[in-house]
């Protein structure tokens, strides 16, 4: 496998273990913070749990028994316990599991829930239409919506909105400000009153250069560290398995 660094260059790394996740796309690999031998994927109507063991991995299937249909998942989040896992789906839900099955779901957004992040005491998540929503960390009440508008924008801001309402596609929060990622390439920047900054905007044709390998858009929402292990992750550029390789055998290719 090669991980792309730019149009003209690659990296050869050493992948330690290949798996067959599913065989549509898969969009999130990421590793349970408390438990280093797991990890979880999700992408179209797919989530699954994994255990590594020995040299490999084993997995199962979520179960969503009556409480709802699968769709695709797009986003993960995890609890205070290790089996306490969140997921976000194209529909709008936020399906809440204990191990592999769903326990509930809470209607969060009215488009596909693109993008989460887990606090101390919450959660702070965000949409297809533009919302960021902070919820309790039950994930029963969401305490306050923050609407990405032109008109919210702070005279620090550096450009303007390329529309109202972009896709939020990553999202972080920490010291009290939510670090916002959308569609366009804007990264903003909100604070607790609702105010927004925006920080640096990707021009279009950075935007036009970037899609030559549409297969980074996935990629780069899927790296992921494992928090005990010299290894991460990775969706495959063939979109249906992921990869775990030794870090440091990267490394040394970089050198």
């Amino acid at each position: 496998m090669y991980v792309f660094l730019s149009k003209r260059q690659c990296v050869k790394a050493e992948a330690v273990h290949l798996d067959r996740g599913q065989k549509d796309e898969i969009f999130v690999v990421k590793w349970n913070p408390i438990d280093a031998n797991k990890l979880i994927t999700v992408g179209v109507e797919h989530i699954k749990f994994w255990t590594q063991a020995g040299g490999g991995f084993t997995s199962s299937q979520g179960t969503f028994g009556k409480i709802a249909k699968n769709c695709d998942m797009l986003c993960i989040a995890f609890g205070k316990t290790e089996d306490i896992t969140y997921s976000g789906g194209s529909d709008g839900n936020m399906f809440v599991w204990a191990g592999t099955n769903l326990q509930k779901i809470v209607k969060a957004h009215e488009g596909p829930l693109f993008a989460m992040h887990s606090l101390d005491k919450g959660f702070v998540i965000g949409g297809k239409e533009g919302v960021i929503g902070l919820w309790d960390d039950q994930f029963e009440r969401c305490l306050k919506n923050y609407h990405i508008k032109q008109e919210k924008l702070s005279p620090q801001s550096r450009g303007r909105l390329l529309t109202d309402s972009p896709a939020i596609r990553a999202i972080v929060m920490g010291h009290g400000k939510i670090l916002v990622g959308t569609r366009n390439g804007e990264i903003l920047q909100v604070d607790k009153a609702g105010s927004i900054t925006l920080l640096t905007q990707v021009c279009i044709l950075t935007l036009t250069l970037l899609n030559f390998c549409n297969e980074l858009v996935h990629v780069r929402r899927a790296i992921l560290l494992s928090p005990a292990l010299a290894s991460f992750s990775v969706p495959n550029l063939n979109k249906s398995f992921f990869c775990t390789f030794s870090f440091f055998s990267f490394l040394m290719d970089l050198l």
